[in-house]
């Protein structure tokens, strides 16, 4: 009775300590992340090194390779968590019967973000970055789609295969990101959130 009792402890005490070992490589990892962020707006990709980056973050070399392999590992990893967290706020309006997500609040962020896809673009990242992210995007609005899919409720907007409809939801959504951005930005961000829905609602 006494070694269960033990064991348990043990056990609820390894349990807390990887949790907090897990927060604490989060925030690591945010840090680092964002830093590489700041960096890239102010000096540039190509000029911006792993020194830069952990000295803005404030840890030493090696605590940066026991989180990333290199800068491009670090940028990569931002992105791919942004493109899931806006592919996972993919939701249902009953009333319209058709898909929505936050379009005009990505459109925003892009805005205040343009020095740092301009200067992804001046390193010849972004066409990689784009197709990454339309990889990514497409997975986590399957995802959700899916979970749609369980719910004996919901009405689905679409027969289609999900991996079907999430290519062209994230499809359109990049195409339509990039087209206004190459113009110039001649919508407002609330003005493209009601194109691209009525794209995907087919009117």
């Amino acid at each position: 009775m006494q070694n269960s009792a033990n064991e348990a402890r043990e056990k609820s005490a390894c349990e807390k300590a990887r949790r907090a070992t897990d927060a604490r490589s989060v925030r690591t990892r945010g840090r680092l992340s964002w830093s590489l962020i700041e960096l890239i707006q102010e000096k540039g990709f190509d000029a911006t090194t792993v020194q830069d980056i952990a000295k803005r973050a404030e840890v030493g070399r090696s605590t940066f390779y026991s989180h990333f392999s290199d800068k491009d590992d670090v940028f990569l990893n931002h992105f791919v968590g942004f493109m899931q967290s806006f592919g996972a706020q993919l939701c249902l309006d009953d009333e319209s019967r058709s898909y929505r997500l936050p379009v005009a609040k990505i459109f925003e962020h892009v805005q205040e973000m343009r020095p740092l896809l301009m200067a992804m673009m001046k390193a010849h990242k972004l066409d990689h970055m784009l197709k990454i992210g339309r990889i990514v995007l497409a997975e986590s609005i399957e995802s959700k789609i899916q979970d749609f899919a369980l719910d004996d409720d919901a009405h689905h907007p679409s027969t289609l295969p999900a991996k079907l409809v999430a290519q062209h939801l994230a499809g359109t959504f990049l195409n339509l990101l990039m087209w206004w951005m190459d113009h110039h930005q001649p919508y407002s961000p609330l003005q493209m959130d009601e194109y691209f829905h009525s794209l995907i609602a087919g009117r």
